[in-house]
């Protein structure tokens, strides 16, 4: 090698660039935390605001599930639900299978006017993949002609469509309130229904004497905790009847 190409080869060597790995700078991770808040603090608001509209509330919550965003301050989603909002494990989980149900169904042609309009309706679909999803709800607005959309008519086409999701599981008889660390299990029966009139009565022998906030405050939380299953039980069977 001549003295030419080896002072050339050397002035390369000091003139390539370093290759380096690119990692994130505290910056980008504050924006990211920033944009998660300000998610967060929407899905928020729209829970608050969507106590009487059932669809609304399942889009926020499915988002606060689906991306985690109730961490680090609660464990869980269930937990989040139960803190947060005072909503039962069960009826967060249903709602949130019910907004997967909306999202595929509303991807399908002419399909606005003619979707679920309650979470009785929209709870045929659960069970169901998107395919059949779909199959389902194509052969619902075909042969329905006058009829109105009930949570009866869709159970009729699901059963003569997929019979195998039909089977219905016999209920397990509970006589007692179970309680657990992640929210309210199944109120039933006596036990229970004593259990909610003793809370019932505590609380008004409390604001019969001297108010004290703290032990007020308890009482009202014992009796949601153990009202919450009678008012879903309830409105559940509302919806089953139209």
């Amino acid at each position: 090698m001549s003295k030419n190409t080896s002072k050339l080869v050397a002035t390369t060597a000091k003139t390539k660039p370093a290759t380096h790995t690119t990692t994130p700078t505290d910056t980008d991770t504050r924006v990211t935390d920033s944009a998660r808040k300000e998610r967060f603090e929407a899905a928020e608001q729209q829970i608050d605001k969507s106590r009487n509209n059932v669809f609304e509330l399942a889009a926020a919550l499915a988002i606060v599930r689906a991306d985690e965003l109730y961490k680090p301050d609660y464990k869980t989603f269930e937990e989040y639900c139960r803190k947060r909002w005072e909503y039962g494990r069960s009826y967060c989980s249903r709602l949130c299978d019910m907004d997967s149900v909306m999202a595929d169904l509303k991807q399908l042609p002419d399909a606005t006017d003619v979707l679920p309009r309650n979470e009785s309706q929209a709870r045929v679909f659960v069970d169901l993949e998107k395919a059949e999803r779909t199959r389902l709800f194509e052969k619902i607005l075909e042969e329905k002609g006058d009829a109105a959309l009930t949570a009866t008519l869709f159970k009729k086409h699901k059963k003569a469509m997929f019979p195998e999701k039909c089977v219905v599981k016999p209920k397990k008889k509970t006589s007692a309130l179970v309680i657990d660390d992640e929210g309210p299990g199944v109120l039933t029966d006596k036990i229970g229904f004593n259990r909610l009139f003793e809370t019932a009565d505590k609380l008004f022998i409390e604001v019969q004497g001297e108010p004290r906030a703290s032990d007020l405050h308890e009482l009202l939380g014992q009796f949601l905790v153990l009202a919450r299953p009678w008012a879903e039980r309830e409105q559940q069977s509302k919806e089953e009847q139209n």
